[in-house]
């Protein structure tokens, strides 16, 4: 029995979260945003990859000023949401202005006037030569 590994490389990614109301399709539209400049692929076999994570509560006081979607001036709200995650590639000269088309596709479609959304430069395991 072989002792090798079975990563046969490491690839740049950004990986990209965003809390996403779990309720009205949100999840749905900011993929289908993301997908119109992104194929979302991961290694060579696959595309439209995200995870989305089970439902907890995103929980925040609306300051004055602010134009909350849900929830009232200088009062405690929680809404059902999830954490959408995807990668994009990095490492390309057009990564960071392909990142922020992305990110602005997300913004547009969000239902919140300041939607959390976080980016990590991570490395992502490769498992298998094209195919």
């Amino acid at each position: 029995m072989s002792k090798e590994s079975k990563v046969i490389g490491l690839e740049q990614v950004f990986r990209v979260t965003v809390i996403v109301p779990s309720h009205n399709g949100f999840s749905e539209k900011v993929i289908e945003a993301i997908l119109a400049h992104d194929p979302l692929r991961y290694g060579d076999g696959y595309d439209q990859v995200t995870f989305e994570s089970a439902i907890g509560l995103e929980k925040y006081r609306t300051l004055r000023g602010a134009n909350p979607t849900v929830g009232k001036e200088d009062q405690q709200s929680s809404v059902p949401s999830i954490e959408l995650s995807f990668t994009l590639p990095r490492g390309g000269s057009k990564d960071s202005v392909h990142l922020r088309e992305v990110l602005d596709a997300i913004v547009k479609v969000h239902p919140w006037e300041e939607p959390q959304i976080f980016i990590q430069e991570v490395l992502a395991t490769r498992t298998k030569t094209k195919l």
